[in-house]
């Protein structure tokens, strides 16, 4: 007489257990809200390009932790991911710089909403501006 194996599981019992297993578990209800996702810190950089635009008039109205605003460039004619780094109504700081602007700018042509802010101003001539770049939504 062959040894006996195990007993195969049967799928409708294995269902039966898994779902004992979860005991208390409850689906959220439809009705309830999902929480907000809290924003994730995709980047710390300074700002490339500010020798060119408005960043030394701007310089004086900034501060650490102040909205920035991103806008996608994707017409221009040097680097077609460029990431434009805006003071709302103000005017432009430069650009995201290229070498970290690949993913930005993949997340941005995707929908995702992006959000800068002032991380500090240096005195130096080349890196006047670092900012944080935080995906929230």
């Amino acid at each position: 007489m062959l040894p006996q194996g195990p007993t195969p599981i049967k799928r409708r019992g294995l269902l039966a257990g898994l779902a004992g297993l979860a005991g208390g578990l409850v689906a959220p209800r439809a009705t309830q809200a999902a929480p907000a996702a809290a924003p994730i810190l995709l980047l710390e950089s300074h700002v490339a390009g500010t020798a060119y635009y408005d960043a030394g008039t701007l310089l004086t109205g900034l501060s650490a932790g102040q909205r920035l605003t991103l806008r996608r460039q994707p017409d221009n004619r040097h680097d077609d991911l460029a990431i434009e780094v805006l003071v709302p109504d103000t005017g432009k700081l430069g650009y995201v710089p290229r070498i970290h602007n690949q993913p930005l700018a993949r997340l941005m042509d995707a929908g995702k909403i992006l959000r800068a802010e002032v991380l500090d101003l240096t005195p130096q001539e080349w890196e006047k501006v670092w900012i944080q770049v935080w995906m929230v939504g």
